[in-house]
């Protein structure tokens, strides 16, 4: 399907609609894969058995608000534990990440980019944002050399994609940051800017709420 086509399935979503859209998006592009089955089409969405409010009270009724059919809650077994998250086989979704945002079949960590009809739309970027840091980003201390005790706070959102991961550089630094390259990373650090980032974007994963507001509480009592 054409960008103009997949632009004419998208722009008569209702505007709180494209954002919610936007933020799955976001949240595919880190979490999530589509596959094919005998029986059909599937979209997953999985993550640590950490986010399980994460999925089930969030991005659970976030993708039934883009898709307007139900997800399922789903438990699947990794490694030696487990991983959480929804599935959902409807026709209707599959439709949108596929013919609207071109999300790839199968195996996509190389291939993933941000959907045109987003990126060309600056006013769902922190949408997309949010979804991707709260799926694929961090936040934590590193320090500042070897020989030095004083430790700097560092946002950092990944993507194994390099085409993914230039694109969110170049929209975070559009939006305003002092960003930075590393590999696969887009990083940005210092706790004015770190602070502002999260302010902006709104994370909904509790495990980097959590984890920024204890490093702002503890801000006085490290070397820095």
């Amino acid at each position: 399907m054409s960008l103009s086509c997949a632009e004419s399935l998208f722009a008569p979503f209702p505007l709180e609609r494209q954002h919610a859209a936007a933020e799955v998006a976001g949240i595919h592009a880190g979490d999530g894969t589509m596959y094919e089955t005998n029986s059909g089409r599937v979209i997953e969405i999985r993550g640590n058995p950490e986010e399980r409010d994460y999925y089930s009270g969030y991005v659970k009724p976030l993708f039934e608000a883009t898709t307007s059919v139900p997800a399922t809650p789903t438990i699947r077994p990794y490694a030696k534990s487990f991983m959480v998250g929804i599935r959902c086989c409807r026709r209707e979704a599959y439709s949108i990440f596929s013919d609207v945002f071109h999300f790839p079949v199968g195996e996509k960590c190389l291939d993933v980019r941000v959907p045109h009809v987003i990126l060309s739309r600056m006013s769902l970027w922190i949408d997309y944002i949010r979804g991707i840091f709260d799926t694929d980003g961090s936040v934590y201390l590193r320090k500042v050399s070897r020989r030095s005790r004083a430790r700097s706070i560092v946002v950092d959102i990944s993507s194994s994609s390099r085409t993914h991961i230039f694109q969110i550089y170049g929209m975070v630094r559009t939006l305003g940051f002092n960003c930075w390259l590393e590999g696969t990373h887009v990083r940005m650090g210092g706790w004015s800017t770190v602070n502002r980032f999260f302010e902006l974007v709104q994370p909904h994963n509790l495990i980097h709420i959590n984890r920024l507001a204890k490093f702002n509480a503890g801000r006085g009592r490290l070397a820095w």
